[in-house]
């Protein structure tokens, strides 16, 4: 399971991108006007630079409901004015409709309880903010900017307000409205960041030019703020980590990267509703709907998937009267499609991570499970068993912490937390069998087959159910290989590039793109560059690769 990234001695033109240094946040700015209206004594431009402020001078946290606010925290920009960034290193395009670049302020939830203990704060969904319009350009050289669509891009300086307990680098859904936010205390809203440090995301695929002509941008170096109204306070621009796939289903999700394995009439895209309709048949075949990650993840990873999930219907049908699951989550592509992957059989299936629906049948509960299997077919699984509503939407979250070999969960009614995975009830908790790593790289809505299924050992299991999708995020790890370059030099080819650990990397070469050999023994991934050479001059028409291997 290797990704492996090709130079050609011999090819001309190739877009590569490469880097010295690896900071996230916005290292310099280019240049400042504040406008007319600015907030005075607000002009300190180093504020936003590096990670936005964790917590003020007093120790008080930036939440949702407490903003960043002195001096050196915030920088404010007026009508007529802006400031412009530089990054120093690529902030690179994530395709599929991933998000790359948060900008953050110092807007706050309103508080409709502040009589109350702080931990019972509560929100109406209203947001308070300078109310200021702003538009957001970016540029590959700080010459050349493009406008980011302004039908497309969030407000600045509005949703959502930044949580110092976050991830920077991770945007917040941007399906969430301010509505979805009523009733919710900073522990709920936290829930609903899903790990995130909130602010505006935006898509660099929304660059065009000043005709409105789309701008196909591979990544960009600079951000430039103008703001056209009002006034805005800006904490500082973070470049999206990893891989972020928001998938609202406003668009054919198969223009977007989706595919079908099995059977292809059990996935049907909703125009009109802008969602995911879903048949899960345990007769038909094994059935994925699925977008590939890009990348392999292991027990070393953080990795979440979240959706809203509502069913109209779920029992089992003429195959057994056992439950068998219905399935979101992520699978290995290659094992996952072979024809000895049963996952009825409790035995015939590796490397998964995933949220289960059992049906409750004979009078007994459903059962919401988060799933994990290993290389070796061990399995940890977090459960509850509880009642489901159908007919409502529920919002599901299984996460993985890095290092671990276990998942956990949370499922939210109506904005508030219906139960948590493992469940602390009489019908909840946990199992493991001592699970170990695993190979991940494909996100999935899976129908299952019930081939295989008295391998359980309680008899046949069937399931038949119909339901929704709709807006999913998975959050993954970068690349293995990012910011890759190749150069010849002094009869020297080397390749840099930026690496992850626990990864382990080689430079092969070839010359006939068939038969590959290694230049010297792998490398541990350091995290950051790595420049791997070649010492002998290379021949006419050599090729290189680096291979990269999870460890």
């Amino acid at each position: 399971m290797r990704r492996k990234l090709l130079f050609s001695l011999a090819s001309a033109g190739m877009a590569l991108v490469s880097t010295s240094r690896g900071s996230p946040y916005a290292a310099a700015v280019v240049n400042y006007n504040p406008g007319r209206g600015y907030a005075a004594g607000y002009t300190n431009t180093s504020a936003v630079l590096g990670q936005p402020s964790t917590a003020d001078s007093y120790g008080d946290a930036v939440d949702p409901f407490d903003p960043a606010w002195q001096t050196n925290q915030i920088l404010s920009i007026g009508a007529g004015g802006w400031v412009t960034v530089e990054f120093d290193r690529p902030v690179v395009h994530l395709p599929n409709g991933n998000r790359n670049l948060i900008v953050f302020g110092n807007s706050f939830f309103d508080v409709t309880n502040d009589s109350a203990a702080l931990d019972l704060w509560s929100t109406d969904g209203g947001v308070i903010n300078d109310a200021g319009q702003a538009r957001v350009s970016v540029s590959r050289d700080g010459v050349a900017f493009y406008t980011l669509n302004p039908a497309l891009a969030p407000t600045v300086n509005y949703l959502y307000p930044t949580d110092g307990s976050g991830d920077f680098r991770l945007p917040v859904s941007p399906a969430l409205a301010p509505a979805d936010f009523a009733g919710l205390t900073l522990g709920e809203i936290r829930l609903f960041y899903n790990g995130s440090a909130g602010g505006a995301s935006y898509d660099i695929a929304w660059a065009q030019d000043s005709n409105g002509i789309p701008v196909c941008l591979p990544d960009i170096r600079y951000v430039r703020v103008d703001v056209v109204t009002n006034r805005v306070q800006i904490a500082g621009f973070a470049a999206v980590a990893g891989t972020v796939m928001a998938e609202d289903f406003s668009n054919n999700p198969c223009a977007d990267g989706w595919q079908i394995f099995g059977d292809t009439n059990l996935f049907t895209w909703n125009a009109t509703n802008q969602d995911l309709q879903v048949t899960w048949d345990s007769k038909r075949p094994n059935s994925y709907f699925y977008h590939p990650l890009a990348t392999i993840m292991t027990s070393n990873d953080n990795f979440s998937v979240s959706f809203d999930l509502l069913l109209t219907d779920a029992g089992t049908n003429a195959d057994g009267t056992n439950a068998l699951q219905l399935a979101v989550g992520f699978l290995n592509l290659a094992e996952a499609q072979s024809t000895n992957f049963l996952r009825g059989s409790g035995e015939n299936a590796t490397n998964l991570a995933e949220f289960d629906f059992y049906p409750g049948v004979a009078g007994s509960l459903p059962s919401l499970d988060a799933t994990l299997i290993d290389s070796n077919g061990y399995y940890y699984f977090a459960y509850e068993d509880i009642a489901w509503n159908f007919g409502t939407f529920y919002h599901v979250t299984i996460n993985h912490a890095a290092g671990t070999s276990a998942l956990t969960g949370e499922i939210l009614a109506n904005g508030q937390l219906y139960t948590a995975l493992p469940g602390q009830g009489l019908n909840g908790g946990f199992y493991n069998e001592g699970t170990g790593d695993f190979r991940l790289d494909t996100a999935a809505i899976i129908s299952y087959s019930d081939a295989g299924s008295a391998g359980y050992g309680y008899g046949p299991s069937s399931i038949l159910a119909h339901g929704i999708v709709r807006n999913l995020l998975v959050t993954a790890p970068p690349p293995p290989v990012t910011y890759l370059s190749g150069s010849l030099t002094n009869d020297t080819w080397q390749a840099q590039f930026w690496s992850r650990t626990n990864w382990n990397y080689t430079l092969e070469k070839s010359s006939d793109l068939q038969s590959w050999s290694p230049l010297a023994p792998a490398l541990g991934g350091t995290g950051g560059q790595m420049i791997l050479q070649d010492t002998n001059a290379p021949q006419q028409s050599q090729y290189y690769r680096v291979s990269a291997n999870p460890q």
